[in-house]
């Protein structure tokens, strides 16, 4: 579960769960992301909440740039593989004609 505020992940066990009248839940990592949601505060302009959800976010693209990377090799390794075929199938049709 993630905190409601600074995005961190809360392990299992930890933190404090607020439960909203219409069932919502709300899960804290920490008394002082429980305490700045109840003075009305928002994460972005707490600059230590904001650090951290951006970090986060650089992360998530970080590894989604990798899974693209990998993917692409993946991708070209089958393309070269089509390519000696149809190469191949050629030379061997080039050498019946002959």
């Amino acid at each position: 579960m993630k905190c409601s505020f600074c995005t961190r992940e809360v392990e299992k066990g930890t933190g404090v769960l607020f439960v909203k009248k219409d069932g919502t839940t709300l899960g804290y990592c920490s008394t002082k992301c429980r305490r700045n949601v109840g003075l009305g505060r928002k994460r972005r302009t707490t600059t230590w909440a904001a650090k951290i959800h951006t970090v986060e976010r650089i992360e998530d693209k970080t590894s989604a740039a990798a899974k693209i990377a990998k993917e692409a090799a993946e991708a070209a390794k089958e393309m070269k593989k089509v390519r000696e075929e149809i190469t191949g199938d050629k030379a061997e049709k080039d050498l019946k004609k002959k």
